[in-house]
């Protein structure tokens, strides 16, 4: 008794970490209904997270539809067949599965009910996505369903092969130049935005490495708010904001636009440099130099200025960790004098 006791307090310790010993200790969804439902929606999302990212772990099928029944009780997809696809991806559930019902073939994704980015998706799919389906393909949303706490969705199922690993810089260039080209000739303000979409501070990759990038700045007596109070004032470009392999098909669709928005031109190629190559050190030249092999001839005379401060300075964030190594110094360097002299 004593040992099944002491047993029971371990597991429980590992849980509260968000960690499961073995598929046959996971508390029954009942009880994790019945310990999370009277919290607060983050707090019921904070425990779903660990419990999603466990049971995928765990390829326990059975186990996470009850899990989705309960959270979700008009969820009543008949599944066949259904493959966890979380390694080497990443979200808060990371419990991405390949279902398959009805003869079809499906995406199925998990979302917080009440968050930004479910809005962002659905308000892309209805007013966005069908203007770009010409040059840009995105799978579209076959089925959802949306509960108080978790929403689920269901994408078309891509077939075709995505981008070797360090194989996404050509493909991810041409996306964002059609991107803004398209942002040149559409009036966004008529479709009715989500107004967050507009803020570059909500972007993740600005969020995560924004504090230590300004303090560095004022260390070296560049005004990280003056630069940004500037870039507030340049063209808003419809921007996917994660284009790098992972997210490019070769039958040209393009996928996971939980990142996008409307921000500043400048910001997606900084992306773009700092994720495809900076990140695989694929450098081979100066990336003022890249900027303007790939970038000068689209845009206006009168907005590069204004694009390579964006593109510097967002660069500068993105790549904060990189940059300090010792091989990237003479770029770190060169950002630096561009952002001096602005």
């Amino acid at each position: 008794m004593r040992r099944k006791k002491i047993q029971r307090q371990i597991i429980k310790i590992f849980y509260r970490l968000g960690i499961y010993i073995d598929i046959e200790f996971f508390p029954s969804v009942e009880k994790v209904y019945h310990r999370i439902s009277h919290k607060p929606a983050q707090k019921q999302i904070a425990e779903l997270e660990k419990i999603c990212t466990a049971v995928s772990a765990a390829k326990d099928h059975k186990y996470y539809n009850q899990l989705l029944k309960k959270f979700i009780p008009a969820w009543d997809l008949k599944i066949e067949n259904a493959k966890f696809l979380s390694q080497g991806l990443w979200s808060g559930f990371n419990s991405y599965r390949k279902v398959e019902f009805q003869e079809n073939q499906v995406f199925e994704k998990l979302f917080d009910s009440n968050s930004e980015v479910l809005d962002k998706l659905l308000w892309l799919e209805k007013q966005i996505f069908p203007l770009i389906k010409d040059k840009i393909k995105t799978p579209k949303i076959t089925k959802f369903y949306r509960a108080e706490v978790l929403s689920l969705a269901y994408f078309e199922f891509i077939n075709a092969a995505a981008f070797p690993e360090k194989k996404g810089e050509k493909q991810a260039v041409e996306v964002s130049k059609y991107l803004y080209e398209f942002s040149l000739k559409t009036d966004f303000s008529t479709l009715n935005p989500p107004s967050h979409l507009s803020d570059f501070k909500n972007y993740s990759r600005y969020k995560m490495w924004q504090e230590k990038a300004k303090k560095d700045l004022k260390n070296q007596h560049i005004s990280a708010n003056l630069i940004e109070n500037k870039i507030a004032e340049n063209r808003k470009i419809l921007t996917h904001g994660d284009l790098k392999d992972l997210n490019l098909f070769k039958d040209g669709n393009t996928i996971d636009w939980d990142e996008s928005g409307f921000f500043p031109a400048g910001l997606e190629q900084a992306f773009i440099y700092s994720r495809n190559i900076l990140f695989y050190d694929l450098v081979k030249n100066s990336p003022f130099e890249w900027l303007s092999k790939n970038f000068k001839s689209v845009i206006p005379p009168k907005e590069w200025k204004s694009f390579r401060l964006s593109f510097a300075y967002f660069l500068f964030i993105f790549s904060y960790e990189k940059l300090n190594e010792e091989k990237y110094q003479t770029i770190k360097k060169e950002i630096l004098t561009d952002l001096k002299i602005r």
